[in-house]
């Protein structure tokens, strides 16, 4: 005869929910007390969790930020599917993918597209919403996770919140997928790199050291933040990096 299950938080959902908010609770008030020790304490995962849970970054369409409204992506919704067939790419992974908010309304004209974001429930949310025979999500750490070999690794606003450290180990990461061209976002008259932990935000020149990649083979000028003008996106052949 089988014993009865524990009364424990892993085996009752509504206990495991319960702890669930309590471990959220007292890191929200660690944060509050000494916000960049909560940042260096904490795996990526459970930051982002947090952002996103919290709707930190306020973002009125997208918990994913603000640089993910529609609005704010006007001019590259427009001009993406014309990079993407300049490159001659077929096969397209995009990291953090996010809610999906606004990538959802471009046609990359690609054959597969991939999105991959740290966070499961982001995830399986587009998943159940978005995912087609040609368009699937996975859950994807930049900095550790094995990442599938593409012809564009497109990572938008990521290394602007990464550690100069965490930005180091996703490049190297992507080196190791083999994919062909890396897009993601640079500023490219930010004289310096100030290291922040992970979580936080920073402009960044990928051109500047640590980072000390070669020139892009383009610029893209955003123009989403009328306060950041010199927010753009490069591209960069990946062998070159």
């Amino acid at each position: 005869m089988l014993d009865a299950p524990q009364n424990t938080p892993e085996s009752d959902p509504h206990k495991l929910v319960t702890a669930k908010g309590r471990r959220l609770a007292w890191v929200e008030k660690l944060c509050r007390k000494n916000l960049r020790l909560c940042l260096r304490l904490l795996p990526a995962r459970f930051i982002f969790y947090l952002i996103y849970h919290r709707n930190i970054w306020q973002g009125a369409e997208s918990r994913s930020g603000t640089g993910s409204d529609l609005h704010r992506t006007e001019k590259l919704r427009a001009i993406l599917p014309g990079i993407v067939r300049e490159l001659d790419a077929k096969s397209f992974l995009d990291i953090p993918c996010g809610d999906f908010n606004w990538m959802q309304a471009v046609d990359l004209g690609v054959d597969l597209y991939i999105g991959g974001d740290i966070l499961r429930v982001i995830v399986e949310h587009n998943r159940r919403q978005y995912a087609n025979e040609w368009r699937r999500f996975a859950v994807l750490d930049i900095t550790s996770s094995p990442l599938p070999q593409v012809d564009i690794v497109f990572c938008r606003d990521l290394f602007i919140h990464l550690s100069n450290a965490d930005v180091l180990r996703a490049l190297e990461n992507v080196k190791r997928s083999q994919s062909q061209y890396l897009i993601t976002t640079t500023f490219p008259s930010q004289p310096h790199n100030t290291d922040i932990p992970t979580g936080l935000y920073r402009a960044i020149n990928l051109e500047r050291p640590p980072f000390a990649l070669p020139p892009p083979l383009q610029v893209i000028a955003e123009e989403s933040f009328a306060e950041l003008p010199d927010r753009s996106l490069g591209i960069w052949k990946i062998s070159d990096l």
